[in-house]
């Protein structure tokens, strides 16, 4: 696990365990590889950090399950955009640096 996503659970979840994050040698690369020109502060934001948070808003109205969120959709669907603009031919390889985390299972139907 890359060390900046290992931090949140390490800081808010284990801080007592004092747990060693232990990253592969890609994961330490201070580059991200964005080299293209930013089209706004989300592009600015993507290309400066491996980690980010988003807030989603209120999804009450728009589906039948409470375990789906279509407003958090959009924006893992804006935010992938994005990362496929700068990656181009690399976003599908196997090697490409892109992990998608979700925490209900929903997520992988």
């Amino acid at each position: 696990m890359h060390p900046h996503i290992a931090r949140f659970p390490n800081d808010m979840f284990y801080t007592h365990e004092q747990i060693d994050v232990v990253p592969c040698a890609h994961q330490e690369e201070q580059q991200l590889h964005y080299n293209l020109p930013a089209q706004d502060e989300l592009d600015n934001q993507l290309k400066a950090h491996r980690l980010l948070f988003f807030a989603a808003e209120n999804n009450e109205n728009e589906g039948a399950s409470d375990k789906a969120n279509p407003a958090e959709a959009r924006i893992v669907a804006r935010i992938l955009g994005r990362i496929h603009r700068f990656l181009r031919t690399r976003f599908l390889m196997p090697t490409a640096p892109l992990a998608l985390l979700f925490p209900t299972a929903i997520k992988l139907q």
